[in-house]
C-alpha cells in the first residue's frame, strides 16, 4: 500500500512538472516554481531529469535578466528549489550547456556548483576569450588546485603553457591567480593577448585596470615600481625568468641580449615585448570589447597604446559615442581629453557626416558644450546639410545652451543654414521661451496674486550669462546667419512673440534683430494693439517706441485704446496715458489735432479727456479741449472735466484750474447740434418767431415742412411716431436728388433729422417705441444724405447704446438699414460688445450675415484676446479708488475682470466659422493667455477649436508645462484634461509625461496641494489624465 502511495505521488509530481515545462515561457510560471515544492516532495530525480533540466536554463536565463527585486529573488529561489531536488548526476550533463548562459548571478554559480556542476578551467578559458559576460564568476566557484609557484611560473612563461585554448595541462592552473601583480611579469608576450581578452571581459573591471596599467607603464615608471617588485618576485621565490623550453627555442639575438644585459634589463625587455603583442586589431577588439562592458577607466587606459594611431573609423566612432554618452564619474573629469584625443586621431577624419550629426545631437542634447566644440572640427562637420545642422541648433534651443548656439561649438555650422530654416530656428526660440515663461512680464495667475514688476532694462537686454532661453534668441539675432532673413520673415517673428504675449523675446528682436528699422508702421501699430489687447504694458512699452508719431492715424489705435476704457482696466489705461512715445494724452491731441474733427469722434474724445483727468495730465487737458471735436462734447468738454473731477475728488483739482482758465479765455464756442437735443430745441424756438407765419390756404403744405421742434417734442414725450411725424419724414413722391445740388438749409435739414436719429439712439428708453422712432428717422430721405463715416459713428453708438440698456431693437433697425456700413466696421461693433461682455448685443451681431462675412481669421483672434478678460460690470464695485488712482502703474493690482471671461459671450465668439481657422501660435498665445489669468472655461472653449486638433505634440507639450501657471489644483488638471483631448497629445512619450508630472509634483509641494482637491471638484487628477495618453 506505501508503494502504490508512493508511486501516486511521484506521478503526481511528474504530471506536475510536465504542466511547468509545458508553459516555461511564462515570466510569472518560472518566478513561481518553489511552489511546486509542496507537490513534489517524493519526486525521484532520475525520473524527472529531463523536466529539471528543461526548467533549469530558463530559470538561469530569466535570473540573469531581470536583476531586480522581488522578480530577482523568486527565480533565485527557484534555481534553489532545482538544486535541491535533483541529484548531482541530473545537473552534471548540463555543465556546458549552463556555462553557456551569460551573466549567471554568482550566487545562482554557487549553489549549481554545490548540485554536482562543473565546469573546467579550459571551459571557462574558452567562454572569456569568446567575450562572454560574466564567465569570471565560475573562476570563484573552482577549487584552486595546489600548485608550487616556481611550477605556475614555468607554465606561464611556456609558450604552449596555460593560457592557449587547446592546452592540455589548461586545467591546472587557477586563473584568478594571473592578476596578482607580480605574476605579470612571468607572463609569456605570446598570452598578453589572451589575458586582455580575458580581464577585459569581466564584469569587474580591477584585472583589466592592472593589466593594461602594467602594460601601458612608461620606462621611468617601469624602472622605480614595476621594475623592483618583479626583481623582488625573482629572488623571493626562485622564479625562472624563462623555462627551459623557452631557452632552447631563443634565437641568437636574444641569447646575445641576455648576455649582454643583468636580469634586470631582462625584465625590461620582456615588458617591452609583452607591450609589442597589442597590435592594432588587439586594441580595436578589447576597445570595443570595454565600452560594452563599460569599463570607462579600461578605455582610458587603452587608448595610451601606441597602436592607437592605427584605429578603424568606426571603432573611433564608437568611441565618441560611448564617452559622449556615458555618465561614469570616472569619465567625467577626462572627457573632455579624450574627446580631444580621439578627434585628432587620423582615422577620426573618415567618420562620415551622419555619425557626426549624431554625435553632436547626443553632445548638445546633454549639455556638453566642450564635447561639441571637439566634435564640431571633425572634418565630416563641414559637409552637414541644413537639416541636420537645424536638428542640432533646435535641441541646443530647446536645451536652453545659448553657449553653443553663439560660441565656437555650433556657431560655425549655423552659415550652413538655409534662411528658412534660421526662421524655423528663431521660431522654435520664442517658443521655448515663452513655454518657460522666460519674457512673460507682470502677468498674474489669478485675482489674489499681485503682478510681478521687471525691469524694462532686463527685458530689453538679458544678461549674456543669464541661463536664460531669451539669451538663445539674443545669440540668434546677432549671428551673421541672420541677416539672411528678409523682412516677411522678420514680420513673422515679430508678431509671434507679440501674439504670445512675450515682452522679453519682443524687446530682444527689436532691438537685435536685423531689418526690423525696415518693417512697416503697420506692423508695429499692430503689434501695439495686440499687446493692449492683452493688457501687456511691458510688451506695449516694447512695441510703441517703434512706432514713429509723424502722421499717424487716430484710427490705427482707437479701437485698442478704446477697448481697454470699455472693459474699464485702469492700468492699461494709465499706462496708454502715459506713454513716453505716442500715447500720451498730449501727445495722442498732437497727433490729432491736424487731422478732420470725423476721425476723433466726440466719444473717443471723452474717453481721453477722462484719462487725462484721472492721471492728472494738466497740459493733456488742457491740448484736449482745443481740439475741433472738443466742440461736440457738452460746454466743450468742460462739463466732462467738471464731473470727473468731482467723482475723483481733490486729486484733480489742477486739471480742473487749467481747464477752467482756458476756458475763461475763449471767445466763441460752436453749439454741437447733433448730440445736444435740449439745446437744438432752445435754438429752433428762438428760430420760429423770426419764420413768416404761412397763408391759411396752405394748411396741408404746412404739415408736410420739417418740423424738427414738434418731431423733437414728440420724441422727447414717449410717444410712437404720428401720421405727421411720418408724413414730414417719409415724404410721398419724393425723388432721391444728388448731394451737389443740395442747398445750405437742405443740409441743415438733412444734419438736424441726422441729430433727431442720433438723440433717439442715445436719449430714448430702450423699447419699442425708440425703435418705431429710429426705424422712421433712418428710413427717412434726409438720412440718405448722410456721410456713411457718420453712419458708423452712429452704428457703435448704438452698440454702446445697446449694451448699457440690453435693449437690441435700434441696433437691430440700423444694422438693417445699413448692411454696408455694418460690414465695414463689423469688427468694431463685435469688439465693443465683447469688450463690454454684453451677450445679447453679440448674438445678435454675430447672426447678421454682413458682420458673419466680414470677421477674419485675425480679427477674430483679436476678440477672444479681448474676450478672455471680459467681465460682469458688476464686479468693479470692490474696487478701492487707490487702487485705481495709483500713479504707479507696477504697483496696480490685476483688475477682477482678469480672472474669468464671461463664458457666454466666449463661447459665442468660437462658433464664429472664423474661429474655426484660427490656429498655430494664435491659437497657443490665446491657450496661454487663458492659463495666465486662470480662465479655465476659455482653455476648455479654445480646444474645441478645430485648429487645436492641427497642434503638434511640441506646442501641446509646451501647453501642457505652462499649465503649471493656473492658481488652483482643480484648475490646473482641468486644463490638463482638455489639452490631453488633443490629437498632439497622442505623440507624447513617457519621459514627456514623467518631466510633466516632476513639474507639477514641484508646484504641489510649494502650494500644499493634492489630488483629493480636483476629485471633490469633479476633476480627473493629471497624473491619471497624462498616464492614459500613453
Amino acid at each position: 500500500m506505501v508503494t502504490r502511495s508512493s508511486q501516486q505521488q511521484e506521478d503526481t509530481s511528474l504530471a506536475v512538472l510536465d504542466l511547468v515545462v509545458a508553459h516555461v515561457d511564462s515570466l510569472y510560471t518560472l518566478a513561481q516554481l518553489s511552489v511546486v515544492n509542496k507537490r513534489c516532495r517524493s519526486i525521484c530525480a532520475a525520473h524527472a531529469t529531463h523536466q529539471l533540466q528543461a526548467l533549469l536554463l530558463p530559470a538561469l536565463r530569466q535570473a540573469a535578466l531581470v536583476p531586480a527585486p522581488p522578480l530577482h529573488q523568486q527565480h533565485m529561489d527557484s534555481i534553489k528549489w532545482l538544486c535541491s531536488v535533483a541529484g548531482k548526476e541530473a545537473f552534471r550533463s548540463a555543465s556546458a550547456a549552463v556555462l553557456a548562459i551569460p551573466n549567471v548571478p554568482t550566487g545562482a554559480v554557487r549553489m549549481l556548483a554545490e548540485a554536482g556542476v562543473h565546469v573546467s578551467d579550459a571551459a571557462v578559458l574558452a567562454a572569456a576569450l569568446k567575450q562572454q559576460l560574466g564567465v569570471e564568476a565560475w573562476l570563484q566557484a573552482l577549487e584552486p588546485a595546489v600548485t608550487p609557484l616556481a611550477s605556475l611560473a614555468a607554465q606561464l612563461r611556456s609558450p604552449a603553457g596555460t593560457l592557449q585554448e587547446s592546452a592540455a595541462a589548461a586545467g591546472a592552473l587557477p586563473l584568478q591567480v594571473l592578476y596578482l601583480p607580480w605574476m605579470l611579469f612571468c607572463v609569456h608576450p605570446s598570452h598578453m593577448p589572451a589575458l586582455l581578452r580575458i580581464a577585459v571581459n569581466q564584469r569587474d573591471a580591477a584585472a583589466a585596470t592592472a593589466i593594461v596599467k602594467y602594460l601601458t607603464s612608461s620606462d621611468n615608471d617601469f624602472r622605480l615600481s614595476g621594475l623592483e617588485q618583479a626583481w623582488q618576485a625573482h629572488k623571493a621565490y626562485g622564479l625562472s625568468l624563462q623555462d627551459e623550453q623557452h631557452s632552447a627555442e631563443q634565437t641568437v639575438a636574444a641569447a646575445q641580449l641576455q648576455q649582454e644585459h643583468s636580469e634586470r634589463q631582462q625584465i625590461l625587455a620582456i615588458h617591452v615585448q609583452q607591450l609589442q603583442q597589442v597590435s592594432p586589431q588587439l586594441l580595436d577588439e578589447l576597445l570595443l570589447l570595454a565600452v560594452a562592458r563599460q569599463h570607462s577607466r579600461v578605455v582610458q587606459q587603452l587608448l595610451l597604446f601606441p597602436a592607437v594611431e592605427q584605429l578603424q573609423s568606426s571603432t573611433v566612432a564608437a568611441l565618441l559615442h560611448y564617452v559622449v554618452c556615458h555618465n561614469s564619474v570616472q569619465l567625467h573629469p577626462a572627457r573632455d581629453t579624450l574627446l580631444h584625443m580621439l578627434c585628432q586621431l587620423p582615422a577620426a577624419a573618415d567618420i562620415g557626416a551622419e555619425q557626426v550629426a549624431s554625435l553632436l545631437l547626443e553632445a548638445v542634447t546633454r549639455g556638453q558644450l566642450m564635447s561639441t566644440c571637439h566634435l564640431q572640427q571633425l572634418p565630416a562637420a563641414e559637409q552637414l546639410s541644413s537639416e541636420q545642422v537645424l536638428t542640432l541648433a533646435l535641441a541646443a534651443v530647446r536645451s536652453s545652451c545659448w553657449e553653443a548656439l553663439g560660441g565656437e561649438a555650433l556657431g560655425e555650422l549655423l552659415h550652413q543654414l538655409t534662411p528658412q530654416h534660421y526662421y524655423e530656428l528663431l521660431h522654435e526660440a520664442i517658443l521655448v521661451a515663452t513655454f518657460a515663461g522666460d519674457g512673460m512680464l507682470n502677468m498674474w495667475c489669478h485675482a489674489g496674486l499681485s503682478s510681478v514688476a521687471v525691469s524694462y532694462a532686463v527685458a530689453e537686454d538679458p544678461l549674456p550669462g543669464a541661463p536664460a532661453a531669451r539669451a538663445v534668441i539674443k545669440v540668434l539675432c546677432v549671428h551673421d546667419a541672420a541677416y539672411q532673413l528678409d523682412l516677411e520673415r522678420v514680420e513673422e517673428l515679430l508678431q509671434t512673440a507679440a501674439a504670445l504675449g512675450n515682452a522679453g523675446a519682443l524687446a530682444v528682436l527689436c532691438k537685435h534683430l536685423a531689418d526690423v528699422a525696415a518693417v512697416g508702421r503697420a506692423v508695429h501699430l499692430q503689434l501695439l494693439e495686440t499687446a493692449l489687447q492683452l493688457r501687456n504694458s511691458s510688451m506695449a512699452q516694447v512695441a510703441a517706441p517703434q512706432v514713429s508719431l509723424k502722421g499717424i492715424q487716430w484710427d490705427d489705435v482707437s479701437e485698442a485704446v478704446l477697448g481697454l476704457a470699455r472693459t474699464d482696466d485702469r492700468q492699461q489705461l494709465f499706462w496708454a496715458v502715459n506713454c513716453k512715445q505716442w500715447s500720451t494724452a498730449a501727445a495722442a491731441a498732437a497727433a490729432a489735432k491736424g487731422l478732420p474733427a470725423k476721425q476723433l469722434t466726440a466719444r473717443d474724445l471723452a474717453y481721453l479727456l477722462r484719462l487725462a483727468v484721472r492721471s492728472s495730465c494738466r497740459g493733456a487737458v488742457q491740448c484736449l479741449l482745443q481740439l475741433p471735436t472738443a466742440a461736440c462734447l457738452p460746454y466743450g468738454g468742460l462739463y466732462l472735466v467738471i464731473e470727473e473731477s468731482g467723482r475723483l475728488g481733490g486729486l484733480q483739482q489742477a486739471c480742473l484750474r487749467n481747464a477752467a482758465l482756458w476756458w475763461s479765455r475763449r471767445t466763441r464756442w460752436p453749439t454741437p447740434q447733433h448730440l445736444l437735443p435740449q439745446l437744438l430745441l432752445q435754438q429752433q424756438q428762438q428760430r420760429l418767431p423770426a419764420q413768416q407765419p404761412q397763408p391759411a390756404d396752405q394748411p396741408q403744405q404746412a404739415q408736410q415742412e420739417l418740423d424738427v421742434i414738434a418731431l423733437l417734442r414728440e420724441m422727447l414725450s414717449g410717444q410712437f411716431p404720428s401720421s405727421s411725424a411720418r408724413a414730414m419724414l417719409q415724404r410721398a413722391g419724393a425723388a432721391p436728388r444728388s448731394t451737389g445740388i443740395l442747398s445750405d438749409e437742405e443740409w441743415q435739414e438733412v444734419w438736424e433729422v441726422h441729430g433727431l436719429l442720433v438723440a433717439a439712439v442715445q436719449q430714448l428708453p430702450a423699447g419699442k417705441q425708440q425703435r418705431a422712432w429710429v426705424w422712421l428717422l433712418v428710413h427717412s430721405e434726409f438720412v440718405a444724405y448722410v456721410d456713411p463715416n457718420d453712419n458708423t459713428e452712429l452704428l457703435l453708438t448704438a452698440v454702446h447704446a445697446a449694451c448699457s440698456s440690453g435693449w437690441t431693437g435700434a441696433l437691430r433697425v440700423l444694422c438693417d438699414a445699413w448692411p454696408d456700413e455694418s460690414n465695414n466696421i463689423a469688427y468694431s461693433m463685435t469688439a465693443a460688445a465683447v469688450q463690454l461682455g454684453c451677450l445679447d448685443v453679440v448674438q445678435l451681431l454675430l447672426q447678421v450675415p454682413a458682420v458673419q462675412q466680414a470677421l477674419t481669421e485675425d480679427q477674430v483672434a483679436s476678440l477672444l484676446r479681448w474676450d478672455i478678460h471680459s467681465s460682469s460690470r458688476g464686479m468693479l464695485e470692490n474696487i478701492t479708488a487707490s487702487a485705481l488712482d495709483s500713479s504707479s502703474s507696477n504697483c496696480l493690482p490685476p483688475p477682477p475682470g482678469c480672472t474669468a471671461a464671461h463664458a457666454a459671450v466666449f463661447a459665442a465668439v468660437c462658433r464664429l466659422p472664423a474661429a474655426q481657422q484660427v490656429a498655430g501660435v494664435q491659437l497657443v498665445g490665446l491657450l496661454l493667455h487663458a492659463m495666465q489669468q486662470g480662465n479655465v472655461e476659455a482653455v476648455q472653449q479654445l480646444c474645441k477649436l478645430d485648429g487645436a486638433q492641427q497642434l503638434d505634440t511640441v506646442l501641446v507639450n509646451g501647453c501642457l508645462a505652462f499649465a503649471r501657471v493656473l492658481g488652483s489644483r482643480a484648475g490646473r488638471d482641468a486644463v490638463v484634461g482638455a489639452l490631453c483631448s488633443l490629437r498632439g497629445a497622442q505623440g507624447l512619450r513617457a519621459t514627456d509625461v514623467g518631466e510633466l508630472l516632476q513639474l507639477y509634483g514641484g508646484v504641489d509641494a510649494l502650494m500644499g496641494w493634492a489630488a483629493a482637491e480636483s476629485e471633490e471638484a469633479g476633476v480627473e487628477p493629471a497624473e491619471v489624465r497624462l498616464t492614459r495618453v500613453l
